[in-house]
């Protein structure tokens, strides 16, 4: 060792051997004398001052105080508890939140990139700029759970997947609307036309765009594939009156039989299959309407004990005019009335009246021979008419509803002052004249008849005139009445004077209606032989 040598310790430091031994004598023989004689004394302990013990750490020259050789704990203060040291780096828990989020970004970025990136540029970097941030924190996230940090790689990543992705969406997106607008377009076709309207012609499902041309038409044989098969006449109806509206300039208001989820049909091109969903619901209703004509078809029976004789013109007429409304968009038939009044008294009719007078009946109430004819009063007036029409309405609804649904064939009032359209129409026209002749009208009081006074007859001309929707006359009839021949009435003390005549053409609009009911080979309205006064309406 340096500046000492001892010979009981080697080289390391460590004792050579036991406690020193007294040398054992030599044997004698001369010895040289050769500078200082060896030291035979005893071996002194420790060492001397500022040398460092064997095994000890030096640090090299410059080394800050507290630093002891490698892979030694640091110094701690005393009475502190031993801390293990503090390991540097990312933390890998927040690693996984940033992989956890950064694909939730992405998947909704990727969503947002498929379902608008076919509007183009701008609307992909909508879901692009998402889609590449999720991406670029996904990845961040990985590194952070292996300790280590991306830095300015996980920029540069977001930078590059957002340009990528928002470059690759509008193709990306018009791919998967492409191939969902097949899928659909297929399953609409086989599937009910809720389809349609639910999963098709919705933005929201399918943007407008990628409505092909024939969806529209394709849509509408769907409904009428439903309607025929269900054989639900109203949506027959809605089926051929949108195509009709389809057809047309458009210039008419959108069909209100139409649902409003159809309204996207207002921007349909033209096409030819709307006149093949128009066909297919008019043939159906055609074959119910054939069904329910099985009576009307066939030539008239004669049947002695039928009331009234059908008519073959009238019913070949009403053959073809529901033909037509096979095919129309609903199942309207007008019923226009029409009237004039001339009561003015016909020649002769003084003679007529004197011979009346001098009856027996009459002659009891009022022996001068001056029996009174009571006047018409209001009775023939126009506000008397509507409710002479609505009798007669009412007679002809009740033979036609035995025979056709309200969805095969509703008669409806014509107004005043309205034209028909393109709706077939029954007109009952009316002329009111004076008879030559009167009526005795008596009153039952107390089991006896008493005479009241006369009333003059009168006739009434009648036309019948059927005309389909497109102003064609198909039929007319020229018939006439006596109004009020023999009826019982049914008087209240409250009626006025001229009740009788209102009665009486009450009685001649319902018996007309019978008859052209019977003509049609309709079973009539039961007949009626006691009528009351009504009051105008």
């Amino acid at each position: 060792m340096s500046g000492y040598n001892n010979p009981n310790f080697d080289q390391y430091g460590k004792p050579s051997g036991g406690p020193p031994q007294p040398p054992r004598p030599m044997p004698a023989q001369p010895q040289p004398r050769q500078g200082i004689p060896p030291y035979q004394g005893p071996v002194p302990r420790g060492l001397p001052p500022g040398v460092v013990p064997p095994g000890t750490y030096v640090p090299p020259p410059g080394t800050p105080a507290g630093f002891g050789p490698p892979g030694a704990m640091p110094p701690f203060p005393p009475g502190q508890a031993f801390a293990r040291p503090v390991k540097r780096g990312p933390s890998p828990a927040l690693g996984v939140l940033k992989l956890l989020f950064g694909l939730f970004l992405a998947l909704v970025g990727g969503i947002l990139l498929v379902q608008h990136g076919h509007g183009g540029f701008g609307e992909a970097a909508a879901g692009g700029i998402p889609l590449g941030a999720g991406l670029a924190l996904a990845a961040a996230g990985v590194a952070n759970m292996a300790r280590r940090a991306l830095g300015v790689k996980s920029l540069a990543l977001w930078l590059v997947t957002a340009l990528v992705a928002t470059g690759a969406g509008p193709t990306l997106s018009d791919s998967f609307y492409t191939s969902k607008e097949a899928e659909v377009f297929e399953q609409a076709k086989n599937y009910s036309y809720n389809t349609w309207s639910y999963d098709y012609f919705n933005e929201e499902e399918i943007p407008r765009k990628f409505w092909r041309e024939d969806a529209y038409a394709e849509s509408l044989k769907t409904s009428a594939r439903y309607a025929t098969g269900a054989k639900n006449v109203a949506s027959m109806r809605s089926v051929i009156g949108l195509a009709n509206w389809l057809d047309s300039d458009r210039t008419k208001p959108f069909p209100a039989s139409v649902g409003y989820g159809e309204h996207y049909f207002k921007e349909a091109p033209k096409h030819a299959g709307y006149a093949e969903a128009r066909k297919m619901c008019g043939e159906a209703l055609l074959a119910i309407y054939d069904s329910a004509l099985t009576k009307l078809a066939k030539p008239a029976a004669k049947d002695e004990k039928a009331e009234f004789e059908a008519d073959e013109k009238l019913r070949s007429a009403f053959v073809a005019l529901l033909k037509q409304l096979s095919v129309a968009e609903d199942a309207t038939v007008y019923v226009k009335f029409s009237n004039s009044v001339d009561l003015a008294p016909p020649q002769g009719v003084d003679a007529v009246l004197k011979q009346y007078q001098q009856s027996d009946i009459a002659l009891s109430r009022f022996p001068d021979g001056n029996a009174p004819v009571i006047a018409e009063g209001e009775a023939f007036s126009p506000k008397f008419d509507s409710k002479r029409r609505d009798t007669a309405l009412k007679a002809l609804q009740e033979a036609f509803s035995k025979v056709f649904d309200a969805s095969l064939l509703t008669l409806a009032p014509l107004p005043l002052g309205q034209a028909p359209g393109n709706k077939p129409v029954f007109e009952l026209s009316s002329s009111i004249f004076r008879r030559k002749s009167f009526y005795t009208y008596t009153q039952t009081k107390d089991q006896s008849e008493e005479f009241i006074g006369l009333l003059f007859a009168i006739y009434v001309d009648w036309v019948f005139t059927v005309t389909d929707g497109a102003g064609t006359k198909l039929y007319e009839n020229k018939t006439q009445s006596i109004a009020g021949s023999r009826i019982a009435i049914d008087t209240k003390p409250t009626d006025p004077d001229f009740a009788p005549y209102s009665i009486m053409m009450d009685s001649a609009y319902y018996n007309f209606s019978r008859e052209i009911t019977g003509k049609f080979g309709l079973v009539p309205p039961a007949m009626r032989t006691s009528f009351a006064y009504e009051a105008a309406r």
